[in-house]
């Protein structure tokens, strides 16, 4: 799933002449030529580097405040920063900080890692929007997903495969 968010949001970038980095330990070889953009070999080397930064990973043992005040101190200084995955793979306070210091020049978070928001400074940060993680929702986009729920559940019921199962395991 991420792989397509990522991979997605990276062509998207593209028709506006960004040059698209990404860091991902987990992703096959090959991904970045298929979407045309540079692969960097660690965190450290992308955070250097990037003007943007957008996250889009799952909270795991390994991602869980993999964005911190390390991560961030690495950052070139007026980057922008983007979150749309999970909250728990930054640390709040540390953006907080980053921002009020102007190390981190914006933020846009739709995740937080507690929603809704206990840290009343994040209310009050100019240079931080904060957004519902709904972007999928529409009229159009709800029928469509019940639609497909339905349908799942249907082939499930007559014991067809299933396709996109992330518990295969559960299934047998």
């Amino acid at each position: 799933y991420q792989r397509r968010v990522h991979g997605a949001t990276a062509l998207r970038a593209k028709p506006f002449g960004l040059d698209v980095v990404f860091y991902d330990p987990n992703c096959p070889e090959g991904d970045d030529k298929a979407l045309g953009v540079r692969r960097a070999e660690t965190l450290e080397a992308l955070a250097a580097e990037a003007d943007v930064v957008s996250i889009h990973a799952d909270l795991n043992p390994t991602s869980s405040n993999l964005i911190d005040a390390r991560a961030i101190a690495l950052m070139k200084p007026g980057v922008f920063f983007v979150n749309t995955s999970r909250g728990g793979i930054v640390d709040t306070a540390a953006l907080v900080a980053a921002l009020e210091s102007g190390h981190v020049a914006a933020a846009a978070l739709d995740v937080l890692a507690v929603e809704p928001p206990a840290d009343p400074a994040l209310l009050r940060l100019p240079n931080l929007e904060l957004t519902p993680h709904a972007a999928f929702y529409s009229e159009e986009a709800w029928l469509e997903m019940r639609t497909k729920a339905a349908a799942v559940a249907a082939a499930a019921v007559r014991g067809e495969r299933l396709k996109n199962v992330v518990n295969a395991q559960l299934l047998s």
